[in-house]
C-alpha cells in the first residue's frame, strides 16, 4: 500500500489497511429487529462519506510520516503523541475550524470502529479545539435577511413571466430559479440534497388548495421525517410553474407555440434542467451563488439560507428564537444557538455602525453652527 498511497493527502477506502477495512465493515453492519447494527449503521450516506474521507486523511498522514507499519492498522496508531503531531502538521496549512472538524470525525470513526476502547481523551481534544476554533469563512459578511431572499425569488419569477413572452426557454429558467429561491427562503429546513431531490407527487404533494413538503427520514440529516405546509402565497406560483413554465424545459416542447403539458414519461423532479432531467446539486449551487451575487453583491449559497432564517428570527423575534430549531430541523438547540450568537454579533455591529453615523452627523451639524460638539448619550 505504501508505494501506491504515500503521496496521497487522502487514502481511499479500498487502500486502507485490511484491519481498518474490516473494522469499518463491522461498524456499518446493518441491523434488524432482533440484532442491532454496527455503531455507524444509522449514519447517513453523506455523513459516512465525510467521515471516511477524514479517516483517509489520517491514514495518508501516517503513511507520509512513516508511522504506519506493514499490515498495521491506522486505528491502532491513534495515540496522544501521534494525534499531537497530526494537529501540529494540519495547523500549518488548515484553518483552526478545519483542524477541529478533522479531529471530530477521527473520534467518531474511532468510536465506531472500536467501541470497546476508551476514546474520551480524543473527544476531549476535539472539544478543546472546537472552543477556540475560528471559522474559515466569515458568514456575517454574507448574511442577507430571509425576507429579502424571499422577495428576490418573487422578483425573479415576475421577471421570468415577462421574459417568457419573447423567450420561452430563458423565461422558464428564470421562473424556475426564482421559485427555488423563494421556496428555500420560506422553508429552509430543506438542505441542498433535499431541494435537489424534490419530486412532484412524492415529496411535493397538493392537498386541496395547499402544497405540502413530505420528505422521508432516510433523506433528512437529522433522520426525522419532514411534513410541512408550503406558504399559501406560493401556491399560485407553483401551479403556474408546473403547468406553464416547467414543460418548456423539456427539449421536445421548446419549439412549440402552443400550450403544452408535462410529458408523463419524463422525469418527475420538480427542478428540471434544460435537458429535461433533474438538476444536479452543483448546478443548483451555482445558480444560487450567481443570482444572489448579482442582486446583493455577495454570494448566498443554499446552506446560508439556513443561517439567514435563524438570524432573521433571532434579530426580529428574539423571544421565540427557539422556534428556529424547528424551522431548521436541528436535533439540538445548541446547534441553533451558534447561529443565534452570530445574529447577536451581526445586530450589535449594525447598531454600532448606526451610532457612529449618528455621531458623525451631529458633529457635522455642530461644526456648521460654530458650536463645540455636544456630549453624546447614544442614538435612539
Amino acid at each position: 500500500m505504501a508505494g501506491k498511497t504515500e503521496d496521497r493527502l487522502i487514502v481511499k477506502l479500498e487502500d486502507w489497511p485490511k484491519a481498518d477495512r474490516d473494522a469499518w465493515a463491522a461498524a456499518r453492519r446493518p441491523g434488524d429487529v432482533l440484532e442491532p447494527g454496527g455503531p455507524a449503521s444509522h449514519w447517513s450516506p453523506g455523513s459516512m462519506t465525510w467521515i471516511v474521507n477524514a479517516y483517509g486523511h489520517w491514514v495518508g498522514w501516517l503513511t507520509r510520516r512513516g508511522l504506519l507499519g506493514k499490515d498495521a492498522a491506522a486505528l491502532d496508531a491513534i495515540c496522544r503523541g501521534h494525534v499531537a503531531a497530526y494537529i501540529a502538521d494540519m495547523r500549518k496549512v488548515n484553518a483552526s475550524s478545519s483542524v477541529a472538524d478533522r479531529l471530530q470525525k477521527l473520534s467518531l470513526m474511532a468510536g465506531a470502529m472500536a467501541p470497546e476502547r476508551d476514546w474520551e481523551w480524543l473527544c476531549l481534544i476535539y472539544r478543546k479545539l472546537a472552543r477556540v476554533a475560528v471559522p474559515a469563512r466569515d458568514k456575517r459578511s454574507k448574511l442577507v435577511s430571509a425576507e429579502l431572499l424571499y422577495q428576490f425569488g418573487v422578483e425573479l419569477m415576475e421577471e421570468g413571466e415577462r421574459l417568457f413572452e419573447s423567450d420561452r426557454l430563458h423565461g422558464a429558467i428564470r421562473y424556475r430559479d426564482g421559485l427555488m429561491i423563494a421556496l428555500l427562503a420560506a422553508r429552509p429546513i430543506l438542505r441542498r440534497k433535499n431541494l435537489r431531490d424534490l419530486r412532484i407527487g412524492a415529496d411535493l404533494i397538493k392537498r386541496g388548495e395547499h402544497y405540502w413538503l413530505q420528505v422521508g427520514a432516510a433523506d433528512m440529516k437529522q433522520r426525522e421525517p419532514v411534513e410541512v405546509a408550503i406558504p399559501q402565497e406560493l401556491t399560485a406560483y407553483i401551479c403556474r410553474y408546473t403547468a406553464e413554465y416547467r414543460p418548456y424545459l423539456f427539449p421536445r416542447n421548446r419549439n412549440s407555440k402552443q400550450p403544452v403539458t408535462r410529458d408523463p414519461a419524463a422525469c418527475s423532479h420538480l427542478w428540471a434542467s434544460t435537458w429535461g432531467k433533474g438538476m444536479d446539486a452543483r448546478t443548483i449551487y451555482g445558480r444560487f451563488v450567481r443570482l444572489t451575487r448579482t442582486k446583493f453583491g455577495k454570494a448566498v449559497n443554499p446552506h446560508l439560507f439556513r443561517d439567514a432564517a435563524a438570524t432573521s428570527i433571532a434579530v426580529e423575534d428574539p423571544k421565540h428564537v427557539r422556534y428556529a430549531m424547528n424551522v431548521l430541523g436541528h436535533a439540538k438547540f445548541a446547534t441553533t444557538e451558534r447561529t443565534y450568537i452570530l445574529a447577536q454579533s451581526f445586530e450589535a455591529t449594525q447598531r454600532h455602525q448606526q451610532n457612529v453615523q449618528c455621531l458623525r452627523e451631529r458633529s457635522g451639524d455642530d461644526k456648521r453652527l460654530g458650536q463645540p460638539p455636544r456630549p453624546q448619550t447614544g442614538c435612539r
